[in-house]
């Protein structure tokens, strides 16, 4: 088998791999890949029958992750609760300094994809909401008027605020 040209990037062929084939049932071989598609990652494997060249076996499946990721797992983001306090003052302070005792959010309707779909990365989202600023602000305004109706979503509604303003603020 013939070695990679001098001047290519590729590695020089060490294993010497005989592909031929005199009879049947001789040497087969596998080629197994993984492909990265718009909708995510694709392992693809076909068995090829050595003597008569042809494909006699073929498996395609739908990955969500390539190995890389299977081998390295997505870090935990820890996220430090004072420090975020001291980031959210120091925010509005800005905003307030900037802005007066109000802001005004030409938008109020926006794209929500469900927190499930929000972080798969390797997938496309099936599924998109209608959210509303306005609806966020009551919900937040709600939390405000009764405390114990502060719950998760609280952080939820906040977010979706912060993004318009933050969309607002930079055009």
């Amino acid at each position: 088998m013939p070695l990679p040209a001098v001047d290519t990037n590729r590695p020089r062929e060490l294993i010497r791999h005989d592909l031929t084939a005199e009879h049947p049932n001789q040497p087969w071989v596998a080629d197994p890949t993984d492909v990265r598609t718009g909708f995510g990652w694709v392992h693809a494997a076909f068995v090829l029958h050595v003597c008569s060249r042809l494909i006699v076996g073929r498996q395609v499946s739908h990955l969500k992750r390539n190995w890389r990721s299977m081998l390295m797992p997505e870090p935990v983001v820890r996220v430090p609760v004072d420090q975020l306090r001291q980031v959210f003052e120091l925010l509005i302070d800005h905003v307030a300094r900037n802005s007066g005792t109000g802001l005004t959010v030409s938008r109020d309707y926006f794209w929500s994809i469900p927190a499930s779909e929000r972080y798969d990365v390797y997938a496309v989202p099936g599924e998109f909401t209608i959210g509303r600023v306005s609806e966020s602000l009551a919900n937040l305004q709600g939390m405000l008027e009764d405390e114990s109706k502060a719950l998760g979503y609280g952080l939820v509604w906040l977010a979706d605020v912060l993004r318009a303003i933050g969309d607002e603020a930079v055009g």
